[in-house]
């Protein structure tokens, strides 16, 4: 039900990180999107999906205390372009030592949109 907002997708989303370098890394090298833009006062990294299309959707900024125990994100959902890509993304997270990426959900909504 829509209240004319007229919101039809996730625009971006920002992330206080501790360590820049390795949340740089993981998202380029293990998810593939591409730094876009560099904030050369605040460090923060701008990233894409498609940088063709969106200069970005994901904002990774320098300031998360490291002494914080808080866990500050409880999920960030990516539309993948189908259940290969979703089978791909599973098995590169398993290696990569996540204990139970959730996949269940995801996959029916795939399926259902196809």
């Amino acid at each position: 039900m829509s209240d004319g907002a007229g919101i039809v997708e996730l625009g971006h989303v920002g992330l206080f990180v501790t360590d820049m370098e390795v949340m740089r890394s993981f998202y380029e090298e293990i998810m593939g999107l591409t730094v876009s833009d560099i904030n050369p006062v605040t460090g923060a990294a701008f990233l894409s999906s498609r940088p063709e299309h969106e200069h970005h959707e994901l904002v990774l900024a320098p300031g998360r205390d490291p002494e914080a125990s808080a866990q500050l994100l409880q999920q960030l959902s990516w539309r993948l372009d189908g259940i290969p890509s979703l089978q791909r993304m599973h098995q590169r997270l398993r290696r990569l030592g996540m204990r139970r990426p959730m996949t269940g959900a995801w996959t029916r909504a795939v399926a259902a949109s196809q």
